[in-house]
């Protein structure tokens, strides 16, 4: 209970659970004196996409300092309820860019959501570990691998997955002019809003979809080092998809990810265990959404995703029942 709410004054009050990253500009001071020489890492996907899956387990290698979100929620906390996707290049909004600053020199001046393993970020043997950084802005890939240098990790998961999350979610409703605006801008949002094949909620929902993905290829092409991880491929083999992920990343396939692995995928259950889906049967999430969404919402997101198209699930057989 003392922990718990020790947690929460720090959330309250912005503060991190690393001691020396409160210090203002001597903490930046000791973060550059001591900065990873290893090249950080960067996860982005489209939100529930489950990269939180995929961070906190990579994140939980020895040799990993990981960062929950920390553009997103840092803007969030501020603003609640008004995620950014889309700003012009080089002009993100400023939390974004001071979340960024400090992710960029692996100082966790961030609360305890975003920084979730406190001990991983003691100042003895800094300098050997790696930065893992878990984002939900595909939008920002370019700029954001740019800033951090890092190598990229693109996950992505079927639109139906996708969708179906987000109904659960309650998200579904924000899909309309100033939700689109947020994402894309006033000029793309106005162009999907008169687009006469975007008919429905699930047009819309498979439409941003695609062009996310769209955009997000654009710029990993802008970057040295990159992989796609299927969210399908992952959930039926995890053990060595994880292994593949520690060998592109270069973070060490230790006891912690293992058990990790062990632990958190083959549960017995059908239903994850938590909202972000990262206790779970992995096999059978691999494509739950069969069950979720009825033919009408699946022909919808389809034709959607179809008419803006995109690089990822474009084949007949992603979508046959």
């Amino acid at each position: 209970m003392a922990r718990l709410t020790v947690r929460r004054l720090l959330e309250r009050y912005r503060l991190s659970p690393v001691w020396w990253a409160n210090l203002g500009p001597f903490s930046a001071f000791i973060a550059k004196r001591s900065v990873p020489q290893l090249q950080p890492l960067l996860i982005v996907s489209h939100p529930r996409s489950g990269s939180t899956w995929v961070g906190r387990t990579l994140g939980r290698s020895a040799s990993a300092l990981y960062l929950h979100e920390p553009l997103t929620l840092s803007h969030l906390q501020r603003d609640p309820g008004s995620p950014v996707f889309a700003f012009a290049a080089g002009l993100p909004p400023p939390l974004y860019a001071g979340a960024a600053s400090a992710a960029a020199i692996a100082l966790p001046a961030f609360p305890p959501n975003i920084v979730s393993s406190p001990s991983q970020w003691t100042l003895t043997g800094r300098c050997r570990k790696r930065l893992v950084v878990k984002e939900v802005n595909p939008l920002s890939i370019g700029w954001l691998a740019r800033l951090l240098s890092a190598r990229v990790v693109y996950l992505v998961r079927h639109p139906a997955g996708v969708a179906a999350s987000f109904a659960r979610m309650g998200w579904l409703e924000d899909l309309g002019p100033v939700g689109l605006e947020r994402r894309f801008g006033r000029r793309k949002a106005a162009e999907l809003q008169a687009d006469p094949r975007l008919r429905s909620v699930w047009h819309r929902m498979g439409a941003v979809q695609a062009l996310v993905h769209r955009q997000a290829a654009d710029q990993l092409a802008t970057v040295a080092s990159s992989t796609v991880v299927q969210y399908e491929d992952l959930c039926t083999t995890p053990q060595s998809g994880f292994r593949s992920l520690c060998e592109f990343a270069g973070l060490a396939w230790d006891s912690a990810i293992e058990e990790t692995v062990a632990r958190d995928c083959f549960v017995a259950d059908h239903e994850p265990r938590d909202s972000y889906g990262v206790v779970r049967n992995s096999r059978q999430m691999r494509a739950a959404w069969r069950q979720d969404l009825g033919q009408a919402e699946l022909r919808d997101l389809r034709e959607g995703y179809q008419a803006i198209g995109a690089p990822f699930y474009a084949a007949d057989h992603w979508w046959e029942p």
